[in-house]
């Protein structure tokens, strides 16, 4: 499989970000893209461009989700008696595997990557994706800390030869194979992976709350918790917390920013009609 570059990409996000958060303070500009672009200093054609190039869609229907009722148009409950009929999207595909220990000698391979959301952090153990965070450049140190205190134990060896590998594997659609699936590695509390599994029943281009994944995880009214757990997360974007948000409105927090979180979504719900 070729391995695209995403530095275009990561390098137009600061762009995106800038104009989401226009967007969070003047709603009515994500009907407006004339007004949007020169806000940012672009010409109309500037941003449909920078928008298309980077997110594949037009920005009315990348900033689509931003206007009133778009995100409460993709609310749904995780899978279950009530939505047997609904089928995940079929990328990305995850198998997870809850490790009780890791394998003796096995080491953390870990590395940093460009992609379409900016930078972010990889870990790798044995045939399996075991991290993912996104974060700024200057803040990758502590992503590396982060990686090491959850894996603690596991000896860690810094090998972007091998995490490369996995990055068009998440992140390019046509690279998706059908039916390939991605194997990501976990440990955590029982309620932790119960939440984990819950969150991976939504479908890209769909968001629930932090309610409805409590009583998917079996803990109906532990919204808190399920908001701890999501927290924890340890390998963002194939385990989707970024599809979670508050029952009262608004996208919520999330350990890569609010406005990753924003991104997160509007491209995803470019791609995938909702549910």
């Amino acid at each position: 499989m070729p391995n695209p570059s995403y530095a275009p990409q990561s390098r137009a996000y600061p762009l995106i970000e800038a104009a989401l958060a226009r967007i969070a303070t003047h709603p009515e500009t994500a009907r407006d893209p004339e007004t949007l672009a020169r806000k940012l200093g672009l010409t109309p054609a500037g941003l449909q461009a920078a928008v298309r190039n980077w997110s594949g869609a037009a920005p009315e229907r990348f900033f689509s989700l931003f206007a009133p009722g778009g995100l409460a148009r993709r609310l749904i409950p995780p899978m279950g008696p009530r939505s047997r009929g609904r089928a995940a999207a079929p990328y990305p595909a995850v198998r997870l595997r809850v490790m009780a220990k890791t394998p003796p000698g096995e080491p953390l391979r870990h590395g940093v990557h460009e992609t379409p959301f900016g930078f972010c952090l990889v870990g790798v153990l044995g045939e399996a994706v075991c991290w993912l965070s996104f974060r700024e450049k200057s803040d990758l140190g502590r992503a590396r800390r982060e990686l090491l205190d959850f894996w603690r134990g596991v000896p860690a060896l810094a090998d972007e030869a091998t995490t490369a590998r996995w990055i068009p594997e998440i992140f390019d659609l046509p690279c998706g194979r059908p039916g390939a699936e991605i194997p990501v590695a976990v440990r955590g509390t029982p309620f932790q992976i119960a939440v984990w599994k819950a969150l991976l029943t939504l479908p890209p281009g769909s968001v629930c709350t932090y309610g409805e994944i409590a009583r998917a995880a079996g803990r109906p009214g532990a919204a808190r918790a399920v908001g701890n757990a999501v927290a924890a997360n340890p390998v963002s974007f194939l385990i989707p917390c970024h599809r979670v948000v508050p029952r009262g409105g608004g996208f919520g927090n999330y350990g890569g920013g609010r406005l990753r979180k924003r991104a997160l979504l509007a491209w995803e719900a470019a791609r995938f009609p909702a549910p």
